[in-house]
């Protein structure tokens, strides 16, 4: 049961967030489902948690705890600090990478 519940999690987070490691940094290209009205999910990298909100249109990447650190959100490089939500409109799917 564990294996199946990772496995969802990776589903939702590498295939629909489009989460990868790229040159050391978190790179994002998420999207939603047409019948999806969004989803949310916290990822610890580096002793970083950063949380991704992903709605239809728009992505909201949130800093909840440890340094500062860069991510890529499509080819778009931005540093996520603490109390700096960074909401930004979701890449095209025929544009994602």
């Amino acid at each position: 049961h564990m294996a199946c519940m990772a496995g969802s999690w990776m589903s939702v987070v590498m295939g629909f967030g489009g989460m990868r490691v790229w040159n050391e940094t978190l790179r994002f290209s998420p999207y939603v489902p047409k019948q999806w009205k969004g989803y949310t999910f916290r990822i610890l990298y580096r002793g970083s948690r950063v949380e991704v909100a992903v709605k239809p249109e728009t992505v909201t990447y949130r800093l909840v705890e440890g340094q500062a650190i860069d991510i890529l959100h499509g080819e778009e490089k931005m540093n996520l600090g603490k109390g700096k939500d960074i909401t930004l409109s979701l890449i095209p799917k025929d544009h994602a990478a």
